[in-house]
């Protein structure tokens, strides 16, 4: 055997043993040693299906409730400084629509050219924003963002005695971002489609009260 296959002698009893407990091949006794024959190519079939029923018997139902524990868990993703959290605001040009609660002029601050381009993107992708502000964002920050969108925007806004908003709250599609907009700047990108519907509940409540107030 170690001639036809290149397997060194001493190893050659290993191997045969490995088959021999497969059913591949029988081992005889002869005298003071031992021969293997090989058995019937048709004992493969018989292997194929053993593993077949292992697989569908003892794997298949382990591995489904493991899928099934991991369908609904939450994908999360961290964003650490102000470059990689503009890598969050790049995902949303594959949507229809964005909700956001925040504060434009904050924005506008931290990252004081990004939008621009930004915004075009989502116009000539026809993505509508929703955006709910605090009061400091009234005037030149919503303005500029109703001039690049048009009617693609609707802003309202919460009232002017609360203090100004140093996060941004994004949602869109599966997807729910939360941002930082004061050092450390940091970003949490969280996949979950009953989080993402809950703060989009969340969002149309704040947003008819606030009574239709609109840029």
């Amino acid at each position: 055997m170690s001639e036809h296959t290149n397997i060194l002698r001493t190893n050659c009893y290993g191997v045969l043993r490995n088959l021999e407990k497969r059913g591949l091949v029988e081992r005889q006794s002869r005298k003071n040693h031992y021969t293997f024959t090989a058995n019937n190519p048709s004992v493969l079939l018989r292997i194929l299906d053993e593993k077949k029923t292992i697989i569908t018997d003892e794997l298949l139902p382990e591995l489904l409730n493991m899928f099934k524990s991991q369908k609904n868990k939450p994908v999360i993703k961290f964003y650490d400084g102000k470059e990689q959290v503009k890598e969050i605001f790049l995902q949303m040009y594959n949507t229809e629509e964005i909700l956001g609660f925040a504060s434009t002029r904050k924005l506008h601050v931290v990252y004081p050219h990004f939008f621009d381009s930004w915004r075009n993107e989502l116009k000539k992708r026809g993505i509508v924003l929703r955006d709910i502000l605090s009061a400091d964002s009234r005037g030149k920050d919503a303005a500029i963002t109703k001039a690049a969108l048009g009617m693609l925007v609707e802003h309202r806004f919460i009232p002017s005695r609360y203090k100004e908003i140093s996060t941004d709250i994004l949602v869109w599609n599966d997807n729910l971002a939360l941002i930082t907009l004061d050092e450390p700047i940091i970003g949490t990108l969280i996949t979950n489609k009953q989080l993402a519907d809950t703060f989009r509940v969340i969002f149309e409540i704040m947003w008819v009260a606030l009574n239709n107030t609109s840029n």
